[in-house]
C-alpha cells in the first residue's frame, strides 16, 4: 500500500498491518489494519492532527476554504478525541483573523463540538443518539461538520449524520484520519468528503473470504477489529495475536 501514505499516522508510533485476517466492525473480513490508537495519548499529536483535519472547513488567511461549520460533531467513543481537536483548530483560526477589519466573512463566534452515542431503540438494536443536555439545540439550524478517526463501512458516520439531521442541523462535509473502506462524499451522502489518508483495502463478505478458506489465524487483539467475538463463535478456528 506504500508506506509513504501512511507517514502521517506511523510517525505517531500508529501501525500499519497487512498480509493478515481481521473481522471489522462491519463483520466484513479482509487482510489489513490501521491501528491509530497510539494518538489517543499523545495529545500534540491529537493537536495536529485536529488542525489537519480543520484545514478545509477553516479561515486561511483574508479568506474561507471551504465552510466555517458553527459545530463538530462526532461518534462516542472513538471520534470523540478527534473531532474536539478539530473544532479547537478551527476556533483558534476564527481566532486569529476574526478581528481583522479586511476579513469580509461572518464567522461563528465559537464552534461548539458534541458527540453522539450509541443506545438500544425499542427493537434492541445499537443506534447513535444525540442524548447529552443541550447537544441537540445546539445543531438546530446550524452548519455541522462530521469527524471520524477511522471510517470503515461508514455505518457509524452515516448515524451520526442522521442525529444531526433530525436535530435540524445541516451537514456540510464529512472529514477523518482514516477512510479505509472506499467511501465517497456521495456514498455518504454530503457534499465533501475530506479524507486525511484515503485507501480502498479489500474486504469480503464472512462466506466468501479466502483467508477463512485457507484457515488462515484470525487475529484477535481488542484493539485490531472485532476478531475476538468472531472466534467465540468460531472456537475451532486458529487465531493469533500481533499486538505485544
Amino acid at each position: 500500500m506504500g508506506s509513504d501514505k501512511f507517514e502521517i499516522v506511523t510517525n505517531y508510533g500508529c501501525r500499519v498491518f497487512e498480509d493478515e485476517h481481521f473481522v471489522y466492525k462491519s463483520h466484513m473480513h479482509g487482510p489489513a489494519y490501521i491501528n491509530v490508537d497510539p494518538i489517543l495519548y499523545q495529545p500534540w499529536a491529537l493537536y495536529n492532527i485536529g488542525r489537519k483535519l480543520a484545514g478545509p472547513y477553516a479561515p486561511v488567511g483574508l479568506r474561507v476554504s471551504g465552510i466555517v461549520p458553527d459545530v463538530v460533531a462526532d461518534p462516542a467513543v472513538g471520534g470523540i478525541s478527534f473531532g474536539l481537536m478539530t473544532a479547537l483548530a478551527i476556533n483558534e483560526r476564527i481566532d486569529a483573523f476574526a478581528n481583522n477589519s479586511q476579513v469580509r466573512v461572518s464567522y461563528p463566534e465559537q464552534v461548539m463540538h458534541i458527540f453522539a452515542e450509541k443506545e438500544k431503540d425499542d427493537e434492541d438494536k445499537e443506534v447513535f443518539r444525540i442524548s447529552r443536555t443541550g447537544f441537540a439545540s445546539l445543531c438546530a439550524g446550524k452548519k455541522v461538520l462530521v469527524v471520524e478517526d477511522v471510517l470503515n463501512s461508514g455505518v457509524s458516520t452515516a448515524g451520526v449524520i442522521e442525529c444531526v439531521r433530525l436535530a435540524g442541523g445541516e451537514v456540510i462535509g464529512v472529514a477523518c484520519l482514516v477512510s479505509r473502506g472506499g467511501a465517497t462524499a456521495e456514498s455518504l451522502g454530503v457534499p465533501r468528503f475530506d479524507p486525511l489518508i484515503d485507501i480502498d483495502m479489500v474486504q469480503y463478505k464472512a462466506d466468501e473470504c479466502p483467508h477463512c478458506a485457507e484457515r488462515r489465524p484470525m487475529v484477535i487483539d481488542d484493539a485490531l477489529g472485532k476478531g475476538k467475538g468472531w472466534a467465540l463463535e468460531h472456537p475451532d478456528y486458529p487465531t493469533k495475536l500481533l499486538l505485544r
